[in-house]
């Protein structure tokens, strides 16, 4: 018997609920006519900016080395910017460089001598990992005393309006444990949980090295698509990744990664012993990623798995998307279905749908079948994917980690 401490946290399932009378598939929103994406371009008085998949404009502000966030039109953003602690030490000023042909703008930082301290990279990133593209605010330190004055923390302060930050801890902490476990029958460390079915060891959960201890973003108030007005998706506006620290020899570390909401104060620490035998420059590079898609997984076989959310608009229910795979060749069958949170009731299901090989990792949409479920305003309900093999295998769900406080548990 495992023995566990009390833990209190809601897995989030990458669960979209579309709200209409009206059947629309989902899918960005994309004007390629007149928007070159993740391309920088300048915008005047060291201003930069350039435009994500979502269709959100990240500007980056040279002069006073801040990044502004948006999203969704503005209704939401987070602001970052070089603490002054850090920028204090360049008594010879800074310049700025777009390194156009790089897509790539960088701020060089200077000692009385002109010297070069530090600088801040900012930059677009086009990759499979973000939906929507991705971007780094790159800090390289050529001056060691820099950290040493620091204590080898990077404070930022932060400025945020409509967003809410979730941790994302160690796998073992949220299986209710203070540092990996195992035993006969189960395993946990920070990225894997495995169980061991009678024959094999099967991996049940896993959360990427760059997702412990990072942060998932959402609006604080907001999810799901009503047609006709903002699709909120799953409601996550982006994911803030547990930095990586590298040095010139190519020598790679973690970093502690912490938002204090309350304080505006984003701080990376690297950590010291890494600092102590660092060939410098030593360059920490905080990454902020553009995606609806929860950033850690969980695999199940014959059951169901879901998560809670109240609607805060009443409508009827024309389907549900989810994000999920099942890479192994296999056949089975998914569908979706809500269920009234208060008494486990069910409000409605979706059609049954067969699959006869593997699928790969992406959003799948299932319909309701009538009469579609109305459900009501300001009430909790529980959306569930089910998954029923006929040959026995398992399905992967993308998902968010959220703290609760005890009265939103049942």
């Amino acid at each position: 018997m495992r023995k566990q401490r009390a833990v209190l946290f809601l897995l989030v399932f990458s669960f979209l609920l579309t709200l209409s009378s009206i059947n629309l598939p989902f899918s960005p929103k994309v004007e390629a006519q007149h928007r070159e994406y993740l391309k920088i371009r300048s915008k005047g008085d060291d201003v930069y900016e350039f435009d994500m998949l979502s269709n959100d404009t990240v500007v980056f502000d040279s002069k006073n080395s801040m990044m502004y966030l948006p999203r969704w039109t503005n209704e939401a953003h987070f602001n970052i910017t070089l603490g002054g602690d850090l920028r204090d030490k360049c008594k010879g000023g800074s310049k700025t460089v777009f390194y156009e042909s790089d897509n790539m703008v960088v701020v060089q930082y200077l000692g009385m001598k002109k010297e070069v301290l530090f600088e801040l990279r900012w930059y677009p990133l086009n990759s499979t990992d973000y939906e929507y593209g991705g971007v780094e605010y790159e800090v390289v330190v050529y001056d060691k005393t820099v950290f040493t004055t620091l204590l080898g923390k990077l404070l930022l302060p932060i400025d945020t309006a409509g967003l809410k930050f979730y941790y994302q801890p160690p796998l073992y902490e949220e299986h209710g444990f203070a540092q990996p476990y195992s035993n006969s029958t189960f395993f946990v460390n920070a990225t894997h949980v495995m169980e061991f079915n009678g024959t094999d060891w099967i991996t049940t959960g896993y959360r990427p090295e760059n997702v412990v201890g990072s942060y998932a973003v959402y609006h604080a108030t907001k999810s799901g698509h009503v047609i006709g007005q903002t699709n909120y998706a799953t409601g996550k506006a982006f994911h803030i990744y547990r930095p990586l620290a590298r040095d010139s020899a190519g020598n790679t570390t973690w970093c502690d990664l912490s938002i204090d909401e309350a304080k505006g104060l984003l701080t990376v620490t690297v950590p010291q012993e890494f600092l102590d035998k660092a060939v410098y420059p030593v360059t920490v590079d905080p990454t902020f990623g553009y995606t609806t898609i929860g950033a850690s997984y969980v695999s199940f076989g014959s059951q169901i798995r879901g998560s809670v959310f109240t609607i805060l608009e009443a409508g009827t229910a024309e389907n549900i998307t989810v994000y999920w795979c099942n890479t192994a060749a296999s056949q089975f069958y998914v569908k979706s279905a809500i269920y009234l949170h208060s008494d486990s009731s069910k409000v409605g299901e979706t059609a049954e749908v067969y699959y006869g090989t593997s699928v790969s990792a992406g959003w799948y949409t299932y319909t309701f079948s009538t009469p579609k479920p109305s459900l009501n305003a300001n009430t909790a309900y529980v959306l569930v994917l089910g998954f029923q093999p006929i040959l026995g295998n398992t399905m992967s769900v993308s998902y968010t980690h959220l703290t609760l406080p005890t009265s939103d548990l049942v």
